[in-house]
């Protein structure tokens, strides 16, 4: 506002002139897209901070991943290795078993023929 004497002061305050008017105006609407702007602010700052939170969540969710994706390799190397000991063993005991029961068929063998031979001894004499 412009200063004038105290008189016409009192004067001009009850009828405001056009240039305090448009700067009230003005003023008002400053104020108005300042507080617009810190609500764009404030909520461009609050998504930031949610994405920042998800971001953090994807990542320990993807470490997560990885850690279980590696084990899981883990455990089917050791399957794979129990697993062909277990083929190997059985391969193992399945000769055994044959060569006990090849020598099983042998014994089997010689007691028959040595029954005939003695049943074969005793009819002819």
């Amino acid at each position: 506002m412009r200063k004038m004497p105290s008189g016409t002061d009192e004067m001009h305050r009850s009828l405001p002139d056009p240039v305090a008017i448009e700067l009230e105006k003005l003023r008002q609407r400053l104020e108005d897209s300042i507080e617009l702007y810190q609500g764009y602010r404030d909520a461009a700052a609050e998504r930031a901070l949610r994405i920042t939170q998800l971001v953090t969540k994807l990542n320990d969710r993807d470490a997560k991943l990885r850690q279980l994706e590696q084990q899981n390799r883990d455990l089917e190397r050791k399957y794979k290795e129990r697993l062909k000991a277990a083929e190997q063993r059985y391969q193992q005991l399945s000769r055994r078993r044959s060569v006990r029961a090849v020598i099983l068929l042998a014994s089997i063998v010689r007691l028959v023929r040595s029954m005939r031979a003695t049943r074969s001894s005793t009819t002819r004499g």
